[in-house]
């Protein structure tokens, strides 16, 4: 295959899965689903339904795994994050708090996330065994 295709939400390499992407395709590196809007050469936020295939079925959440029969990969789907944003809006809220205020990245929310599915009877929650 000529083309590399990257996951449409952190950017690894996903040209070693096999093609066409099935529905249940996940990216191994955070495991978001692949077939999904975000993903789709027709996924235009300007048009209607957000799609450019006018006879494709409306999909409501963009980045869950969805059946649409009219899914083609984009091969330039991850758009890489601005940081100079985060860093204007964090050094104007140290100007208007005077201190220094640390915005998470999302790594830590997954960890955050993965520790509260733990203590709240997440997948692997021993709740059940009562």
């Amino acid at each position: 295959m000529s083309e590399k295709y990257s996951c449409w939400k952190c950017g690894a390499d996903i040209s070693d899965l096999p093609f066409p992407l099935g529905r249940m395709s996940k990216c191994s590196v955070c495991k978001a689903d692949l077939h999904v809007c975000k993903l789709c050469k027709f996924y235009d936020k300007t048009r209607a339904n957000q799609c450019q295939e006018p006879v494709a079925d409306p999909v409501t959440d963009k980045q869950r795994a969805n059946f649409c029969g009219y899914f083609e990969i984009d091969d330039r789907a991850f758009q890489k994050q601005d940081s100079a944003g985060v860093a204007s809006a964090q050094d104007d809220l140290s100007a208007l708090f005077g201190e220094s205020v640390e915005v998470p990245d999302s790594n830590d929310a997954e960890k955050a996330k993965s520790e509260l599915d733990k203590l709240f009877g997440g997948a692997d929650s021993s709740s059940d065994k009562e």
